[in-house]
């Protein structure tokens, strides 16, 4: 029997420029695979978070 654990992480990026187009794609694709909720806002604009496994 597989039993669900769950895990949780918060990661800050200090870039002035934010994620650029390209690392962003290789994210979403790297993430997509697993059965994970992923969000990310912009911190510093007071975003609201967004879906990070979608483009």
């Amino acid at each position: 029997m597989m039993s669900e654990s769950t895990c949780s992480a918060n990661f800050i990026i200090k870039n002035e420029h934010g994620i650029h187009a390209r690392p962003g794609a290789y994210m979403v694709n790297i993430l997509k695979p697993f059965n994970c909720a992923v969000k990310i806002a912009n911190l510093s604009r007071n975003d609201h978070y967004v879906n990070a496994k979608s483009r």
